[in-house]
């Protein structure tokens, strides 16, 4: 009986003892290294900043040139094509002393507000009607007032159509200023185009006011190269 409980006592004694030494094995194995945090810098790791060398104790030191990694501009595998030889001429300098002749305007005689104007190869302008009339403001601007209602109109003796879409109409007041063309009725320009041997008529509205109608100066220009028509006179 003594010598079993001796053998129990033994066995117990040689498992704490290899427990112990398990134990003081295990203190001695090398730490593990410390993970990095969630988001910090490569360089704050405990594996040190990358392309370095550790050094002695542990630090990191720096690597020289030939550790960095290639930059963004380094091509691996491939090759840039090659340079374009087309050459390219060289473009040719203007000069500020150029100057392009102008093609002068050529006003036509004055001649009164009812007579007749020729505009050239058998076509004659004239104005048939002049009306004194208070106009109404119709489009973004205008200003309703007084103002000078004329029917301007076209004969076509040449053998060719005459373009009514270019024709211009000005009005200057007896102080040579200008009057502000009027869109609403009975305003009606000149448009389309006016065959051989035929006549038609547009009417113009314009802001004068009452004390500077005598005398007013009425230009008409069909289109191109026409010369441009005066027409002059009061309105009673």
């Amino acid at each position: 009986m003594q010598r079993s409980r001796f053998g129990v006592r033994l066995s117990a004694a040689v498992a704490t003892v290899l427990l112990l030494a398990t134990g003081a094995a295990c203190s001695k194995q090398e730490p593990l290294p410390t993970l990095p945090t969630v988001g910090a810098s490569p360089s704050t790791s405990a594996a040190g900043t990358p392309g370095s060398t550790p050094g002695a104790g542990g630090s990191p030191t720096a690597a020289g040139p030939s550790s960095a990694a290639p930059g963004p501009s380094a091509t691996t595998g491939s090759t840039l094509p090659p340079p374009a030889t087309t050459a390219v001429p060289a473009p040719t300098p203007g000069s500020t002393a150029e100057t392009v002749p102008a093609k002068p305007e050529v006003t036509k005689k004055a001649v009164k507000l009812d007579k007749p104007s020729e505009a050239g190869g058998g076509v004659v302008v004239r104005i048939t009607d002049v009306k004194a009339i208070r106009a109404k403001a119709q489009l973004p601007g205008e200003v309703a007032g007084p103002a000078v209602a004329l029917t301007v109109q076209v004969k076509n003796g040449s053998s060719r159509a005459v373009d009514l879409g270019s024709v211009v109409v000005t009005l200057l007041d007896s102080d040579d200023a200008p009057g502000i063309e009027m869109s609403a009725k009975p305003a009606d320009p000149l448009s389309g185009t006016l065959k051989p041997g035929k006549t038609t008529t547009g009417v113009y509205v314009f802001t004068v006011g009452q004390q500077r109608r005598n005398p007013i100066s009425v230009n008409v220009t069909l289109a191109g190269a026409a010369p441009v028509l005066l027409f002059t006179g009061n309105v009673t």
